[in-house]
């Protein structure tokens, strides 16, 4: 199902008073999985506005490790130069993040619970999603004052 630009903005009006709530009343991975998940809608974004694939085979949207890999890949390229505005330093603090984060929240039943770890992925992926938003929000901008001008 395809959100119109409105329904689009509705949903990260939520999600994004979501996740200040979860952060500010100490919900750590509630926060996580609402940041991965505005995360991984961006990158599928920058990778949409470039006409790049963010589709498998099957319809089914890629993992988000592999978002990033084509973002590098077609940054390192310089075929799409609509991608210079994504920073690598940004991309390799993506992969450090999402590591961290998969570890917390996949291995949460193995290993002891630390909620200062916790806390601190948060609060970088908060960062994480302003930052990654912003270059979403530059991309698509480019791409459509190239359309009209």
């Amino acid at each position: 199902m395809t959100l119109t630009n409105d329904e689009k903005h509705q949903v990260y009006s939520v999600l994004k008073a979501k996740l200040k709530i979860a952060l500010q009343q100490g919900f750590y991975l509630e926060a996580l999985l609402l940041e991965y998940a505005i995360i991984e809608d961006r990158l599928s974004s920058v990778l949409r506005s470039a006409n790049l694939s963010y589709l498998q085979s099957d319809g089914k949207e890629t993992f988000i490790k592999q978002k990033i890999k084509k973002i590098r890949n077609a940054e390192i390229s310089k075929r799409f130069p609509i991608y210079s505005r994504i920073p690598s330093e940004l991309l390799s603090a993506l992969e450090e993040w999402i590591a961290i984060r998969n570890e917390l929240v996949h291995k949460s039943c193995s290993r002891l619970y630390n909620n200062e770890e916790v806390k601190k992925c948060a609060f970088e992926g908060e960062e994480l999603v302003r930052r990654v938003s912003n270059v979403a929000r530059n991309i698509k901008n480019t791409k459509e004052k190239a359309k009209s001008g």
